[in-house]
């Protein structure tokens, strides 16, 4: 279990009720809930957001995502998304997840300044789909502008400590004015790296090794993430 003297969020994608209470029982502070985690994450069903909901205590970020693929959507897709994104709020998610890029891949600040509004005090995060953006110093002051939360990235590689010098150059760029959330490939053996270099205070993974259904080993994997963090705070390093 997580334990107060850890300064530090550790934030659990899931895609069924079984790993939303493994997470939390691990000490998982957050949950992002999915459907698909397979496709990358789509927007999780009813039935799903309802059981979660009613059976833990974290907050949870749902996605918003209605297909693989791009980001770039149609206006029936982001019709919705939109539909979407209100009943999720309605039901009582803390925030939403969601990207949405233009045809030269940059920010669809018009679909952000909507789904901003729609959100209204809840948080909202700009995921992945910020690693297809073709540049990041300008997409970064957008987001910052339009009242984004925060970005999940892995500095455009297939994992977070592939990605770790990008992402400190986007760290340092955004000054902490844009939270930036690293995503992919987190575990145990590599988020005190991840700490170190980027100098952030939490972290987004599925702990599950590519096996999100093997539930004993993602609740292992959050309570030895944490376990870490607890001997790298404690050290002060």
């Amino acid at each position: 279990m997580a334990t107060d003297s850890v300064p530090f969020l550790v934030e659990a994608c899931v895609d069924s009720l079984q790993g939303a209470l493994v997470a939390e029982q691990a000490g998982a502070e957050r949950l992002e809930l999915n459907f698909a985690l397979e496709l990358d994450g789509l927007t999780p069903s009813s039935g799903l957001v309802k059981s979660v909901l009613d059976q833990v205590t974290i907050p949870v970020v749902a996605m918003v995502r209605p297909r693989s693929g791009d980001f770039c959507y149609e206006p029936h897709e982001w019709q919705t998304m939109i539909r979407s994104a209100q009943w999720l709020l309605a039901a009582g998610v803390s925030g939403l997840a969601f990207g949405a890029v233009t045809a030269d891949r940059s920010v669809d600040r018009e679909r952000c300044r909507e789904m901003r509004d729609l959100v209204g005090e809840g948080e909202l995060v700009f995921h992945k789909a910020f690693d297809h953006l073709a540049d990041w110093s300008t997409a970064s002051r957008q987001l910052i502008d339009l009242g984004i939360d925060r970005v999940m990235t892995s500095g455009r590689a297939d994992g977070c400590p592939a990605g770790l010098q990008v992402m400190r150059e986007l760290v340092e760029e955004t000054g902490g004015e844009l939270n930036i959330l690293p995503a992919g490939g987190i575990s145990a053996a590599n988020v005190i790296e991840v700490v170190r270099v980027l100098g952030i205070e939490q972290v987004h993974g599925s702990f599950s090794g590519g096996n999100p259904r093997d539930y004993r080993s993602v609740g292992s994997e959050i309570e030895s993430t944490l376990a870490n963090l607890q001997s790298y705070f404690s050290c002060g390093d």
